[in-house]
């Protein structure tokens, strides 16, 4: 009888909480619930149903002072950054789909990827590290890493990086820039230098040759995302 009456406690304890309180009541949230406060998504997360894939104190711990300090002078972007992370609707970690895409708060997609060989989850290829945690109004993830909406296409993204400006040029010279904005895909993208260790005569046949830079170019992408 004694057993029976800590047990349901304990339920009482856990039941008639929302998500935002549910954050609330764990210490390793309290970043993402000061952040959800000053962005003023409280009352957004404290009605409706959703799932919220929860960064953790550890993964705002990843972020640079510039990117936190940035997102304490915005507020739109933090609110904007927030809502990425929340989906409409209760999504169980059962319910989840290899490859399927979930649309989020702030309009964008996020993309859920699930590997059989050790059972990890991810979501923006960040991984989840707890599923499954209810409230009265929805379910959170938790994840390990902060997950920034996407601020373009791949191209966009190997242009905005001085890392990358000779890759940039080779799949402008052959007219892969327009394929690598469609379908989802995945590119292994070679720096500067990983060029630089070409020889000079190799370098040379590849520029000479745009046929035979197109094959090698594509051969560092596969149609789907890893």
């Amino acid at each position: 009888m004694l057993w029976l009456l800590v047990v349901a406690v304990a339920v009482g304890q856990c039941a008639g909480k929302d998500l935002v309180q549910t954050l609330v009541s764990d210490p390793q949230e309290s970043t993402l619930v000061s952040l959800v406060t000053k962005a003023g998504l409280a009352p957004a997360l404290s009605t409706g149903t959703h799932t919220v894939f929860a960064p953790n104190d550890a993964a705002f711990a990843k972020l640079s002072q510039a990117t936190l300090d940035s997102l304490d002078a915005h507020p739109d972007d933090l609110a904007n950054i927030l809502k990425y992370h929340v989906v409409t609707g209760s999504v169980m970690s059962a319910d989840l789909r290899n490859e399927e895409t979930v649309t989020t708060l702030n309009g964008q997609k996020l993309r859920v990827n699930i590997y059989s060989h050790n059972h990890a989850v991810t979501v923006e290829g960040k991984k989840v590290i707890e599923t499954d945690r209810t409230a009265d109004n929805g379910v959170i993830h938790v994840v390990e890493d902060v997950i920034m909406p996407p601020s373009g296409d791949i191209v966009d993204i190997v242009a905005g990086d001085s890392r990358f400006s000779t890759l940039l040029t080779a799949v402008q010279k052959v007219g892969l820039a327009d394929a690598l904005k469609g379908d989802p895909l995945t590119v292994f993208a070679p720096t500067n230098d990983a060029f630089s260790h070409l020889s000079g005569t190799e370098l040379q046949r590849l520029l000479d040759h745009p046929e035979y830079l197109k094959e090698v170019l594509t051969y560092h992408v596969i149609d789907h995302t890893l």
